[in-house]
């Protein structure tokens, strides 16, 4: 039987007691939660930088920031889309 603060590896581990629909659930949460922390590891989330607009240059993920260095004020620029080089929105503040 599996009691709290264990880990599940496989579904062959599963006791009668729990239903394969919550193990499957469980197995997918864990590698949704796996990939989240690879690109946390891969470093996808830190800030980009550079000189010039990013548009059509920078392909980033979304939310991820970039700045551009080329004037005296940096100028903060973040992706709305997934994997795209396009949909940099520059940030007023």
């Amino acid at each position: 039987m599996i009691y709290s603060k264990q880990t599940i590896f496989s579904y062959g581990e599963v006791d009668s007691f729990f239903t394969f629909d919550i193990a499957r659930d469980y197995m997918g949460m864990k590698q949704d939660l796996n990939d989240l922390l690879g690109i946390v590891n891969n470093k996808q989330f830190e800030p980009q930088f550079g000189e010039g607009n990013p548009e059509g240059s920078i392909t980033s993920n979304a939310g991820r920031l970039y700045f551009d260095t080329s004037g005296s004020d940096a100028v903060m620029y973040v992706n709305k889309s997934i994997n795209s080089k396009t949909e940099w929105l520059k940030v007023e503040l």
